[in-house]
């Protein structure tokens, strides 16, 4: 769940629950995301 954190920080005005969200896709889909 490394990808956790991380989304956490790059999407911490969004929400932890929809970046936990956008990380488990990412991380399904085998696609890691980071948006500036």
């Amino acid at each position: 769940m490394a990808f956790v954190p991380f989304a956490h920080g790059a999407r911490k005005r969004i929400g932890h629950r929809f970046s936990l969200v956008e990380g488990t896709l990412a991380s399904a889909s085998g696609v890691a995301r980071c948006p500036p």
